[in-house]
């Protein structure tokens, strides 16, 4: 399946290798997730559990963190 199906703004899609799909978390400075991050996560391993290419999704991020956890600043604005 063509990256472009991979169309999210906050994850980088590649394939690493035949059949691996390397997804990078890249949503600067510190990976933080908010509802967009989670909604972008579910649709990529959607499209990637429907393409016959993928065996393997590898989930890694870019920068020096994997990830901060919860974006407490956008969680406090929902309240």
């Amino acid at each position: 399946m063509p990256l472009s199906l991979y169309p999210v703004r906050n994850i980088l899609a590649a394939y690493a290798a035949p059949n691996v799909l390397l997804l990078s978390l890249a949503r600067a400075p510190v990976n933080a997730f908010n509802d967009d991050l989670w909604h972008e996560l579910r649709e990529v391993f959607d499209a990637a559990s429907e393409d016959p290419d993928v065996r393997v999704v590898v989930l890694a991020s870019t920068g020096k963190l994997f990830t901060a956890g919860l974006d407490l600043m956008y969680a406090s604005l929902r309240t």
